[in-house]
């Protein structure tokens, strides 16, 4: 029995096994490499494709509440709290996207509703 394991010659074929270090193969993927790494392209071309359309949304939800929180008369919405909403959606969208995003959400869920009682 050999000791450095096996050999070229015994193993047969290698080109299933993953790489080769020297004459010792070592795991891989094998036969499945390529299927592994068409899904991999298939991945990535999902997402180049779903990340402007989760921007172009994340961006109509700022602007929606941002329109929404001006056109609020003064009655419903006092001008230093329609101030603070602008600035925090504005601020929230320009300096961390997601940021954005979230308070529009809270404005649109949670407070729009209860101030469209009141007009």
């Amino acid at each position: 029995m050999d000791m450095d394991g096996p050999s070229r010659e015994t193993m047969g074929d290698i080109s299933d096994v993953g790489y080769v270090v020297g004459d010792t193969p070592t795991p891989g993927l094998g036969p499945y490499q390529g299927l592994i790494e068409s899904g991999l392209e298939d991945v990535e071309k999902m997402m180049s494709s779903l990340v402007p359309i989760v921007v172009v949304a994340g961006l109509g939800l700022i602007i929606w509440a941002i329109v929404d929180v001006a056109r609020k008369p003064p009655g419903v919405l006092s001008p230093r709290a329609k101030a603070g909403w602008i600035a925090g959606l504005v601020l929230g969208g320009l300096l961390f996207f997601v940021g954005g995003v979230a308070v529009a959400l809270v404005y649109l869920v949670a407070v729009r509703p209860r101030l469209t009682r009141f007009t």
